[in-house]
């Protein structure tokens, strides 16, 4: 029932975000033209919206929209320092979010919150259903690591990255891929912005293609197709 509860937030919110179009007369005139277009929707998302001026809204590879208004040091790319510059530190709200004051929390089967670890699995899965921010990367020969590495400072003693306190400890972090439009960086989203299992499916036609068999019917394939890609 809680799971149940926070899709359906979730999916309200997705709605308030990207599924303002109202169908005027205008925008019903224009759906036989779309569908006539394209029978299914799409596995990027466009043309999955009925208004014309609205055709790549929430399609995968676009530029993620922001609500608030842009937030740089220089107003321009330059990111705020995490736990300095009046920024709270990442790990900080995750810990006070999620904390259990209990020092055998570990050994516990029940949770004084009420959630069992499906809490996080659940919004993991969402979380990379609707966005997948993508990092170019570099090789160093031992591993790939961002070209803009943005690590995060560990708040001296973290319960699990610093019990001794000493302040140093950092968790790896890199800066993702952008766009410029109008001299601001802008972050791109891989996936599709809807709740629409692109996370099983994908968003775009090259792992749609991978997940299906090679039969004239479209059906997903009982095999794996691929050595790495889709099937993780």
């Amino acid at each position: 029932m809680r799971s149940t509860w926070v899709f359906l937030v979730l999916l309200s919110m997705g709605q308030a975000a990207f599924g303002d179009a109202v169908l005027t007369d205008s925008l019903l005139a224009n759906r036989a033209y779309l569908y006539e277009r394209q029978e299914f929707r799409s596995h990027t998302g466009e043309s999955n919206n009925l208004d014309p001026k609205r055709l790549y809204w929430g399609s995968s590879n676009s530029m993620i929209l922001r609500f608030p208004v842009t937030s740089y040091l220089d107003g321009k790319a330059e990111p705020f320092d995490c736990g300095r510059d009046c920024r709270l530190n990442p790990r900080l709200i995750s810990n006070n979010v999620l904390f259990d004051p209990d020092p055998k929390a570990s050994e516990r089967v029940d949770s004084p919150l009420n959630i069992s670890d499906f809490f996080w699995v659940w919004g993991q899965f969402l979380d990379h259903d609707i966005v997948l921010t993508p990092v170019d990367k570099v090789d160093n020969g031992r591993s790939k690591e961002g070209r803009e590495p943005f690590p995060i400072l560990v708040p001296p003693g973290d319960p699990a990255f610093d019990p001794n306190g000493i302040g140093v400890e950092q968790l790896p972090f890199s800066r993702s891929k952008f766009r410029v439009y109008d001299g601001v960086r802008f972050q791109i989203n891989e996936n599709t912005a809807f709740i629409d299992a692109s996370v099983v499916y994908g968003s775009d036609e090259k792992r749609a293609n991978a997940l299906r068999s090679k039969l004239p019917d479209g059906r997903l394939s009982p095999y794996l197709t691929m050595s790495r890609g889709p099937h993780r």
